[in-house]
C-alpha cells in the first residue's frame, strides 16, 4: 500500500477553463488517504489530520464550483493497463 506522500504525488491538480481546481485521485491512492485518516498511530496522526484538511478544502471547492468529475471505468482501466505486470521492490 502506498504511503500518503506518495498518494499525494499520484494526485492530478489542474484548472479548467473557468479556473476551477480539479484534483484527480486513483482508487489506490483514496484508500490509501482513507486508511490514514482512520489510523490511530501516534506517527500518522498528524499526516492524517492534514490529509483530512486537505481533502475538506478540496472537496469543498469542488462542490462550491460544481468542479467534481467522475472517475470513469475507462480511467480506471487506462490506468490499470499502464501498471499491469509492473512489480514493486520494497527494499
Amino acid at each position: 500500500m502506498l504511503n500518503v506522500s506518495e498518494a499525494l504525488q499520484q494526485a492530478e491538480f489542474t484548472t479548467n477553463a473557468a479556473g476551477q481546481s480539479i484534483v484527480q485521485l486513483n482508487l489506490s491512492a483514496w484508500e490509501t488517504i482513507q486508511a490514514a485518516m482512520r489510523s490511530q498511530d501516534d506517527d500518522t496522526e498528524d499526516e492524517a489530520l492534514m490529509m483530512k484538511l486537505f481533502l475538506d478544502f478540496i472537496t469543498e471547492d469542488a462542490l462550491k464550483n460544481n468542479t467534481l468529475q467522475p472517475y470513469t471505468i475507462a480511467q480506471s482501466e487506462a490506468a490499470h493497463s499502464l501498471i499491469d505486470g509492473v512489480e514493486l521492490d520494497y527494499d
